[in-house]
C-alpha cells in the first residue's frame, strides 16, 4: 500500500522538528547544523532542505512549532479561551495544567528554542503571539489582580526552567502548583 505524499511529507517535517529539538536540548542551538537534524531524523540533507531551506527557518519553524503545541493544548483543554471567545477561566487553568505537566515531565527543557530565539528576534513573534494571548485570557478571570499574579508564578517559573534554574530548591515542585491553582481558584470565584 503505498502512503500519500503528503502524509510523507508531513511525517518527515515532524521528525525534522523532533529531531531539531532533540538536538538543541542535548547540545545547544549552535550544534544544530543541518547535516546534524537530516542524521538524527533518518532523512538525506535534500530532503531537510526541501523542507527547510536554511538552518534560519529550521529554528524558526522549531520556536513555531513548541508554540503551536502549547497553544494547541489550552485550545484543546478550553476550546476559544486563547481568542477570547471562550471560557477564560477553563483556559487559564488548562495553561496552569500545561506549566506543571512541563515542569512534572522528566524531559530536559527547551533551552534550545531559547537559544533560537535569542539568535534571531523575529523567532520571538510567535511567543509574543501566545504569550499576549494568555496574559489577556488571565485578565478575562472574575479577579483580574490575583490571575495575573498566577499567570506571572508561571512565566516565572518557565523562565526559571529554560534558564536550568531550581524553582524549587527546598522542596518538590508540585506543591508550587497547589498554591497557583488555589491562587487561580479564588480568582476564578470558585
Amino acid at each position: 500500500m503505498n502512503i500519500p505524499r503528503h502524509r510523507n511529507a508531513t511525517d518527515t517535517r515532524r521528525r525534522l522538528l523532533e529531531a531539531a529539538g532533540d538536538i538543541a536540548r542535548d547540545a545547544g542551538a549552535a550544534s544544530l547544523s543541518l547535516d546534524a537534524v537530516a542524521a538524527r531524523a533518518g532523512v538525506s540533507k535534500g530532503g531537510l532542505l526541501y523542507h527547510f531551506p536554511s538552518r534560519h527557518a529550521l529554528l524558526a519553524a522549531l520556536v513555531a512549532d513548541k508554540m503551536t503545541t502549547m497553544r494547541r493544548f489550552v485550545e484543546d483543554h478550553a476550546p476559544g479561551a486563547l481568542s477570547g471567545e471562550g471560557n477564560a477561566i477553563d483556559g487559564a487553568r488548562a495553561y496552569l495544567d500545561l506549566m506543571e505537566q512541563n515542569f512534572t515531565c522528566c524531559e530536559r527543557p527547551a533551552s534550545g528554542v531559547l537559544a533560537a530565539m535569542l539568535e534571531d528576534p523575529e523567532f520571538m513573534q510567535p511567543v509574543c503571539d501566545f504569550r499576549d494571548a494568555v496574559a489577556a485570557m488571565f485578565a478575562r478571570c472574575n479577579d483580574p489582580e490575583t490571575a495575573r499574579v498566577v499567570y506571572l508564578a508561571c512565566e516565572g517559573l518557565n523562565l526559571l526552567r529554560l534558564t536550568g534554574g531550581d524553582p524549587c530548591p527546598d522542596g518538590p515542585q508540585p506543591q508550587i502548583f497547589v498554591t497557583l491553582r488555589r491562587l487561580l481558584d479564588r480568582a476564578c470565584g470558585t
